[in-house]
């Protein structure tokens, strides 16, 4: 019999093990042979034994104490030595029936001849230790014959033995035979995976046979004595298919018959599932199988991964990579070193970094087929999983759970999503025990499986920092970064799902869900979905036109009207300002200031053009740089409120989606040791998104040197000012000098704040017209006469220094002291029962 590879090149029976255990869904599964018949695993397992030169093999089974596949063969290596156990055995030759004289199993009387080929064998049961002992005296025998005893269903046989004493001291013996003794047992478990396998091995009643299993747990992963029989590969299910042609021909080529057996392979099913499927279905061939949704993902006939990856919607520096990566693994693969030897197998592991809905997990996929067709892997499958996969919830198991997973993924990817969470602290270090039995992995298995961990960019880069062995087996060359889609290619993702989907969309609506796509992109942050957010766009859509349309005559043909739009979606179309002039006269209403408002209407007509070309070219993208401005001036001059009326404006003109306006100082940004001042300027940052982040005194922030924490501050604020470009407008504010000299210390900020806004100090009458207006909208009159005492007092006050540098302050502190002078006169006048006006 040929073609049982599946068991031949996976188990290794040259070296002195005396136990072997064979797990894995290949134990009860069905094989097919290169003469393309049928066979079970037993037979199969029959086959290899023989080649490896056992010319005994002995089977024990709960149901079927030993039997032999083979024939005579066996039969005859039992039944023609008679001195097969040291002279110990008396054979009656007449009636070929051997009696086992003085030896340890006695007076006992082997299988009859006529009985060894009688399907109607009369079984003795399970707990028979008759022939425990007559297989003990096959482990034993030294001679010429070479033994192999198979426990089949070995967690029954072992676990419900009747005497577990005897079993256990008798099994057990057999680990300390000597070398010279080249017996083995090989002992197969009805568990799919080795957790599985791991659990089973606590209940059983031999500790040598728990060794065995449990040293594949202590990172000795390269194992032989432990082995996983798995699903057939391509080769094993071409010749299915063949065999399937001969009796009832397929419509396929020889092409397309090696693309569906490779397409099968990848899906990990067993032989068996195979045959139920292929049985079920009365036509055959690529088109067919992909219908009846036999693959996990959608398999394209005449197409490779490679186009498959050239046709992903933008993600162009992504696919160049890739094709980088595999073209080189290509090239070392098929590299012979002179003397003969193929070169050490380069590590292929990658790191995959970006926000959600970005493509990593299709890369990831696409990546893995095209490994296998370069031939680094056998399968090419991806499996795909998160921290809490390979995280056990008690002591040992996480990296038997690991292991496991690991496991599943061999010849093929292992995706790790979220990867940064097995270093998390609240993971009681079960995360780092997964994390090293990993990397063990990675190492020792690097020529039988690729891992791709990926995430959020930044918590990758760190996830990468917090264990020295991710950076010696994920290079800085494996690392891709996966960006947001454009608004051109989330468009074109959105017609991609509305054509799979029948839907049509006239020109008004399109150009409405441009205008949709820009603005959320504009206004995107961390969490964005990116080809995810347009999926559930999507989705509102079809339901909310599915409600429309359900009683119509026309269901099928009914394009997608405005009102199909979720409101949710519809509010990036709408604004809550009216017209630039409305916005000019909030400016104009301002005291004073007439540099600053002249200044603030050149950058908000700016800002609505941009707005404009925005609708009339999606891939219009203006300099959102130039938002960020420096306000440049003494206290009480009206920079904070001109701050305020800024993101009012920058709301109504679609630039911030929330306008709100943050005030800090030093101390709302720096902490007082190391490490939290970077938090502690994010926390704010993240705070003002879609609005104002506005930094009073900002030249406090650098007054301490290049070692003061402020600095640490300031090189957090220009990296978030990159990362949220789109969503956060800072502005910095402060004496005009000192600004000077907080630009200067980083390089960065330079080139980030383009547009200075001067506030000249307010003059003595715009001083008094501030202090009128705040006690109009207190609700105080106040005489015109009033006015030249004023200008006196406020004259005053700036001859001796007391409204210096105050502006603004100074005539609201005028104001609060004819508030107070106002209060005591009318209490006074209250308390003697005088008539009173409190205006």
């Amino acid at each position: 019999m040929e073609g049982i590879e599946r068991i031949e090149e996976r188990i290794n029976l040259g070296g002195n093990n005396r136990f072997l255990v064979l797990y894995g869904t290949g134990i009860d599964d069905i094989f097919c042979t290169k003469n393309y018949s049928l066979t079970t695993f037993d037979t199969a397992l029959q086959q290899v034994l023989t080649n490896a030169g056992f010319n005994r093999i002995a089977f024990f089974a709960p149901h079927r104490p030993i039997f032999f596949l083979d024939s005579k063969d066996s039969y005859q290596t039992v039944h023609s030595h008679k001195n097969i156990y040291e002279n110990r055995v008396n054979y009656e030759v007449n009636d070929l029936t051997p009696k086992l004289g003085t030896g340890p199993l006695q007076e006992r009387f082997l299988y009859k001849k006529k009985d060894i080929f009688n399907n109607n064998i009369k079984q003795t049961g399970i707990g028979d230790l008759n022939s425990l002992k007559t297989l003990d005296a096959f482990m034993r025998d030294t001679s010429e014959n070479r033994t192999a005893v198979v426990l089949l269903q070995a967690e029954s046989t072992l676990k419900f033995f009747g005497d577990q004493r005897s079993m256990a001291g008798i099994i057990g013996e057999w680990s300390r035979f000597p070398s010279g003794n080249h017996n083995l047992c090989v002992l197969s478990f009805s568990a799919n995976n080795y957790q599985d396998l791991v659990e089973i091995s606590h209940s059983l009643p031999i500790p040598e046979i728990r060794t065995t299993i449990l040293k594949k747990s202590e990172f000795k992963v390269m194992n032989d004595c432990v082995v996983s029989i798995d699903s057939p590969d391509h080769y094993e299910i071409l010749r299915y298919l063949r065999k399937v042609d001969q009796t009832r021909p397929l419509d396929m080529d020889f092409q397309q018959f090696q693309i569906l057996s490779e397409w099968m392979a990848a899906e990990g099913l067993t032989m068996r599932e195979w045959i139920s499927r292929v049985e079920q279905t009365e036509s055959i061939n690529l088109d067919s199988a992909s219908e009846l949704g036999w693959f996990s993902f959608i398999r394209h006939p005449g197409k490779s991964a490679e186009d498959d990856l050239d046709q992903l919607i933008g993600l162009e520096s992504v696919k160049n990579r890739v094709k980088e990566i595999s073209a080189w693994m290509k090239i070392n693969q098929s590299r012979v070193l002179s003397d003969g030897s193929i070169r050490e197998p380069i590590l292929a592991h990658m790191m995959f970094t970006g926000n959600p809905g970005t493509g990593k997990t299709t890369v990831a996929r696409l990546f893995g087929e095209i490994l296998r067709n370069n031939g680094f892997l056998g399968r090419g499958h991806l499996v795909e999983v998160k921290a809490s996969d390979l995280i056990a919830e008690y002591v040992g198991g996480t990296g038997i759970k690991t292991n496991q997973v690991v496991d599943q993924a061999m010849d093929g990817v292992l995706f790790l999503d979220e990867a940064y969470m097995l270093t998390e602290k609240n993971r009681g270090g079960y995360g780092q025990e997964a994390l090293d039995t990993l990397l063990t992995r990675m190492e020792n298995d690097r020529s039988r499986f690729v891992v791709i961990v990926a995430g959020y960019p930044e918590k990758m880069k760190q996830f990468r920092k917090s264990n020295p062995g991710l950076a010696r087996r994920i290079p800085e060359e494996n690392i891709i970064d996966f960006p947001d889609f454009s608004p051109q290619d989330l468009f074109e993702i959105l017609a991609q799902f509305l054509r799979n989907r029948d839907l049509t969309i006239s020109p008004t609506v399109d150009e409405s869900l441009k205008r949709i796509i820009r603005n959320m992109y504009l206004q995107r942050d961390s969490t964005f979905g990116n080809a995810g957010e347009i999926r559930n766009l999507v989705d509102g859509i079809e339901r909310r036109r599915a409600f429309r349309i359900q009683d119509g005559s026309n269901i099928n043909h009914a394009g997608i009207e405005i009102a199909d739009i979720p409101e949710t979606y519809k509010s990036y179309l709408t604004s809550d300002a009216g017209s630039i002039e409305e916005i000019f006269i909030s400016i104009d209403d301002m005291i004073g200031l007439d540099s600053v408002k002249e200044l603030l209407k050149q950058r908000f007509a700016r800002l609505q053009y941009d707005q404009i070309r925005i609708s009339q070219d999606p891939s219009y993208s203006p300099d959102t740089n130039g938002n960020h401005m420096l306000f440049l001036g003494n206290p009480g001059t009206g920079k904070t409120s001109v701050a305020r009326l800024t993101g009012e404006a920058m709301k109504k003109l679609g630039v911030l989606r929330k306008g709100h306006l943050v005030e800090v100082t030093r101390a709302d940004l720096v902490a007082g040791f190391v490490g939290q001042t970077a938090i502690k300027t994010q926390e704010k940052i993240e705070q003002a998104l879609d609005g104002i982040l506005f930094i009073d005194e900002a030249y406090t922030l650098t007054r301490g040197g290049p070692q003061d924490f402020g600095q640490e501050a300031v090189d957090t604020l220009v990296k978030l000012m990159d990362q949220f470009q789109n969503r956060l407008v800072v502005i910095a504010a402060g004496y005009p000098d000192e600004m000077t000299t907080f630009i200067d210390s980083n390089p960065g900020l330079a080139s980030r704040f383009n547009h200075s806004l001067n506030f000249p100090d307010y003059s003595i009458l715009e001083l008094v017209e501030i202090l009128v207006r705040a006690a109009q909208i207190d609700g105080f009159s106040l005489p015109d006469s009033l006015n030249s005492d004023l200008e006196k007092i406020l004259n005053h006050w700036k001859s001796y220094g007391k409204t210096k540098n105050a502006n603004a302050r100074a005539a609201l502190n005028l104001l609060d002291m004819m508030k107070t002078n106002l209060a005591v006169r009318i209490i006074q006048k209250t308390n003697s029962n005088q008539s009173i006006s409190i205006s």
